[in-house]
């Protein structure tokens, strides 16, 4: 796992980014951390906008069939991924945000097979981080979870909701 207060200072960078890609109408639609790029003093770049859709036109997508990586897919996302919006690229930051803080991702891993992973990421309730790793605040395990629901908002706003100081306190 990676230390909270680090976890923290990547976690809104990564919401900077992507409430900016969501004032341009972009959904990344791939965020993993291999497309999370973190340099000297923890900065930060979201790379990979190939499988982006821009929310101006919905025909437009970057790439092909498969839209994006199976681990960090939402829910919604797995339903029908033409139709997602900017929740579903905050649902799977919150992934990543679990996989930072636990050291793992929070669906089995254990299978090759693409429908049983959906299967889980549709229909099995999100394991608690604690279970794999007890040394978290109360804080960023609200804040995990609020990630993973994202997809039950109908706010388009999340990102900017998440960043506001009050959550996010260095």
């Amino acid at each position: 796992p990676i230390p909270e207060q680090r976890t923290r200072r990547i976690l809104r960078q990564i919401l900077s980014a992507l409430d900016y890609a969501q004032t341009k109408g972009v959904v990344h639609r791939d965020i993993k951390p291999s497309n999370i790029m973190i340099g000297e003093n923890d900065d930060l770049k979201i790379l990979d906008f190939g499988v982006a859709r821009i929310l101006a036109n919905p025909q437009f997508t970057l790439a092909g069939s498969r839209l994006g990586t199976i681990y960090y897919m939402s829910p919604e996302q797995v339903r029908s991924p033409r139709d997602v919006d900017s929740c579903s690229d905050i649902y799977s930051t919150g992934v990543v945000l679990y996989e930072m803080l636990t050291g793992r991702l929070p669906f089995s891993t254990e299978t090759e097979s693409d429908f049983l992973i959906e299967k889980q990421i549709v229909e099995s309730p999100m394991p608690h981080p604690r279970d794999y790793y007890p040394y978290m605040s109360d804080h960023i395990v609200a804040v995990s979870y609020t990630h993973l629901r994202a997809h039950e908002t109908p706010e388009h706003l999340v990102c900017r909701l998440l960043l506001e100081k009050k959550k996010y306190k260095q």
